[in-house]
């Protein structure tokens, strides 16, 4: 009895000898790791641009008669859903009034413009329409005013609206130009905006 287990266990020694100095094999798998994600934020008037909805006019008027010399832009909204988002930016030589006038009638509608379009791939046709120099004008109401070139230092003085307006649709407004001053005189406009339509 004493042999056989003796027997069994040099048996187990000899099958398990050297287990414990096993070596583990490590097996690294290739893991798939998702690279963030880039996200680039877009100004909304900027992404309508990219859109072909934004357009601008860009002139500088000159003004050679003596004070209270006036001149006038035009523009009509469209009679529809479509939303107007309009901005102005300006600046002068010498002293001028500069009014928006909002539900205005005029006798002659002027000299139609045709505004730039800021994307300039884009086939997409103004619904807003401007107009250079209409006649028999009356001004609706005052919607926005602004003294530009008065002061020591005229030249560069540029006011804005520095926000959007959206505009009444299938209305007349009167961008109203008057020079205060009795010199000659500039007065340089940036008129912009961008056109959303109603999805539908």
């Amino acid at each position: 009895m004493r042999s056989s287990i003796l027997v069994l266990i040099s048996i187990f020694l000899i099958l398990f000898s050297g287990c414990s100095s096993t070596d583990i094999a490590v097996i690294n798998e290739p893991v798939s790791v998702t690279p963030y994600e880039h996200f680039e934020t877009v100004d909304y008037s900027h992404n309508k641009i990219h859109e072909g909805k934004y357009f601008f006019i860009k002139t500088a008027e000159e003004f050679t008669g003596g004070a209270g010399e006036t001149k006038y832009f035009m523009f009509v909204t469209p009679n529809s859903s479509t939303e107007i988002h309009a901005r102005v930016s300006i600046s002068s030589s010498v002293e001028f009034d500069i009014k928006i006038q909002e539900n205005a009638t005029v006798l002659t509608n002027g000299t139609p413009i045709t505004p730039y379009n800021a994307n300039r791939k884009s086939t997409y046709v103004n619904k807003l329409k401007p107009y250079a120099f209409p006649t028999g004008v009356n001004n609706g109401h005052l919607l926005w005013y602004s003294k530009v070139g008065s002061g020591r230092s005229s030249t560069g003085v540029s006011p804005s609206t520095n926000y959007e307006i959206i505009a009444l649709p299938n209305t007349i407004y009167i961008f109203n130009m008057t020079k205060v001053a009795v010199t000659s005189g500039y007065l340089d406009v940036d008129f912009f905006w961008y056109e959303e339509e109603e999805e539908s």
